[in-house]
């Protein structure tokens, strides 16, 4: 082939993915919280960090993955030290490949989260653009192009911009984030006392690390903490589980869009005073009554 076709092809292949890594960054940074839950889940699936670390974990990776998607798009779109970038594409695709494919095996999510809340996509969805993507990143190693240092101040200008939409949007969450401490949840105004504080549990009555829950939620309930158990299961599936399961506790049920858009998975129970979340916590660390005394109390 011309070397002066290659090279336009390599040249091509590193802008597409070079936009491709923005506009990914720039989705991801719409709602990090639902990026970082998802990295979360992911990383519970390894059995790699414990319980109590898995949530910075997962909030720190997340961070680092946006950042590094805004660094490497914009190298690759402005010429900038194109090949370190295609190397460092490479780096950030071949690993997270690997973890998509034990997804698939195991099953353990149904949304890689590349893309944000926007452009939901399946697990073998991302494998095979994972593998677009790779060989993008080797077809731009072969560009001859000499780096554009002139460029050079326009790539941490986008790398600042993206980072400030990321910040800008986790401090002030639009409509469609995911939910977190802060948020007002909408249907607590309908409750009785809206104003009480209260607990929401999360659950489906066929999970069983749900059902493991629920002993030790009766007891939260028998303490006096008033817990709504909410699911979108049908009517049956939640009389089956309260004669199966005896929990002490109220049971509502929910449209299973709204569990979707919150961003919240089975087992997440949530601390709510005066109608806005105070505390998610993670479903294999559930509180103590100790823990609740202290976090209402402040």
């Amino acid at each position: 082939m011309n070397e002066k076709i290659l090279d336009f092809i390599a040249r091509g292949a590193g802008i597409v993915l070079g936009i491709i890594f923005l506009v990914a960054a720039a989705l991801k940074g719409t709602d990090i919280i639902r990026f970082q839950r998802q990295i979360e889940l992911l990383l519970e699936s390894f059995s790699l960090p414990p319980i109590d670390a898995l949530a910075i974990s997962a909030t720190v990776l997340a961070v680092l993955i946006i950042f590094a998607e805004f660094a490497i798009g914009s190298m690759l779109i402005l010429n900038y030290k194109p090949r370190p970038a295609s190397i460092a594409a490479l780096f950030l695709l071949i690993p997270f490949s690997v973890v998509i494919i034990r997804v698939i095996v195991t099953n353990t999510a149904t949304d890689c989260g590349c893309f944000g809340v926007w452009l939901e996509r399946s697990p073998l969805a991302a494998l095979i653009e994972d593998a677009f993507m790779i060989g993008l990143s080797i077809l731009s190693l072969f560009s001859h192009r000499p780096s554009v240092e002139e460029y050079k101040r326009w790539v941490p200008a986008i790398i600042v911009t993206g980072c400030l939409w990321t910040a800008v949007l986790y401090t002030f969450p639009p409509a469609w984030a995911a939910m977190k401490p802060g948020m007002e949840l909408s249907f607590a105004s309908y409750e009785r006392n809206p104003d009480e504080p209260r607990l929401y549990w999360f659950f489906d009555p066929n999970c069983y690390e749900c059902q493991s829950q629920v002993h030790h939620l009766n007891q939260i309930a028998a303490a006096g903490y008033e817990i709504t158990a909410l699911t979108a299961s049908s009517p049956a599936h939640i009389t089956e589980f309260r004669l199966d399961f005896e929990p002490q506790f109220i049971i509502a049920r929910i449209d299973s869009r709204w569990t979707k858009w919150s961003g919240l998975r089975l087992g997440n129970l949530l601390a709510i005073e005066k109608r806005k979340i105070i505390r998610v916590w993670h479903p294999q660390r559930l509180p103590e009554i100790s823990e609740l005394d202290k976090e209402y109390a402040e």
